[in-house]
């Protein structure tokens, strides 16, 4: 969330920069929770076992680079790139398995993105009135850091090359990856 936030123009320490960090940081919460639920519910109802979520070494340091270039050179909207998570698990799960949850799990975090865009609209309204509370601005940013982030990891995560999830999609129905693409 920090990491995020460091990208706006008027980072600092002010409530305005605490608003945006909470938010952000609750939508990448939310938007991973929603789209590895499909593998958890899975790999727990088949296996009995829940998964550990892993943090790639080094992302963190990856990610906070590119807001510091980003900032150095003036590039809006910033870049924060690199920040690798997922779950993990103990074993590996068949590729039409590994298909279809990540369709499902896709159409989920495309459906949480949309409803927050719907969502954000009436709130959009009352925090943009004077006076607004902290927590309704900070609701405000966070629907739309989870629009927003909910379509980009769509589009970067179901790309075909085989170290993204998009390729247990095309190796499991090429038709399916054209859907939930387009």
């Amino acid at each position: 969330g920090v990491l995020d936030s460091a990208l706006s123009p008027d980072f600092g320490l002010n409530r305005s920069t605490l608003a945006l960090a909470i938010a952000f940081a609750a939508a990448l919460v939310v938007l991973m929770l929603v789209y590895s639920l499909p593998v958890l519910l899975h790999i727990r109802s088949r296996h009995g076992e829940w998964g550990a979520l892993k943090v790639l070494p080094g992302t963190a340091v990856s990610a906070a680079a590119c807001v510091v270039i980003s900032r150095a050179v003036h590039f809006e909207p910033g870049d924060r790139r690199g920040l690798g998570d997922g779950v993990e698990f103990g074993r590996e799960l068949a590729n039409d398995t590994t298909g279809r949850l990540t369709l499902i799990a896709a159409s989920l975090m495309l459906a949480t993105g949309l409803a927050a865009w719907l969502i954000r609209t009436p709130v959009a309204h009352a925090a943009s009135q004077p006076h607004a509370g902290f927590w309704i601005i900070t609701l405000e940013a966070g629907l739309a850091a989870l629009w927003v982030a909910a379509l980009e990891s769509s589009v970067f995560t179901l790309l075909p090359p085989r170290y993204l999830e998009g390729k247990k999609l095309t190796d499991w129905k090429w038709i399916a990856w054209v859907g939930i693409f387009a």
